[in-house]
């Protein structure tokens, strides 16, 4: 009797699994309260979308921000004369996320004086 072996997909590996695969965020322009930022795309075929992670420098929690496929994005209504920390990392269909990105830090600009 001769059983029939089940044919092998190729299996790549996990974003989660690899190392930084995107090693650059940039700050791209700063105007209060937002702030523009991108990163280099990331080359993998089960690739679904980011996600930037940024808090301020003293906060414990951070805001996660879902920007599908795009390689830039705006992060709004940010305080003024506040330094914020920002990553971002890949993630693939099954929801497993890449390594983060390297971190940028920032200072949003004061608030402009009201006219009287």
């Amino acid at each position: 009797m001769v059983f029939a072996q089940p044919a092998r997909s190729l299996r790549l590996p996990s974003l989660a699994t690899l190392p930084t695969i995107f090693a650059l965020m940039v700050v791209q322009a700063i105007a209060a309260p937002s702030i523009s930022v991108a990163w280099r795309p990331v080359d993998h075929p089960d690739l679904a979308g980011y996600k930037i992670r940024y808090h301020t420098s003293l906060d414990e929690g951070h805001t996660v921000l879902d920007v599908g496929n795009s390689t830039r994005a705006s992060l709004q209504d940010l305080a003024p004369s506040t330094t914020y920390v920002s990553t971002v990392a890949a993630y693939d269909s099954s929801g497993l996320e890449s390594p983060p990105s390297n971190r940028i830090v920032f200072t949003t600009p004061p608030e402009k004086p009201k006219a009287e």
